[in-house]
């Protein structure tokens, strides 16, 4: 949520803050576009380092 959940439940009069946290907090397709280029750009950095690594020491001729 981009704005706190209490004023997120006064504004839709919800009586259960759980009812706004179940309708507000959904994933949106670009934060789950973000999340995922996130987690690639992760998990991809020690691969490319072990490579980088792996070439300084067996140069291809």
């Amino acid at each position: 949520m981009k704005v706190h959940p209490k004023a997120a439940q006064a504004t839709l009069r919800h009586s259960q803050i759980s009812m706004t946290r179940d309708v507000c907090t959904h994933v949106v397709g670009s934060d789950e576009r973000e999340a995922v280029a996130m987690l690639a750009e992760l998990l991809a950095e020690p691969t490319h380092r072990l490579m980088s690594a792996a070439d300084a020491k067996d140069p291809q001729p």
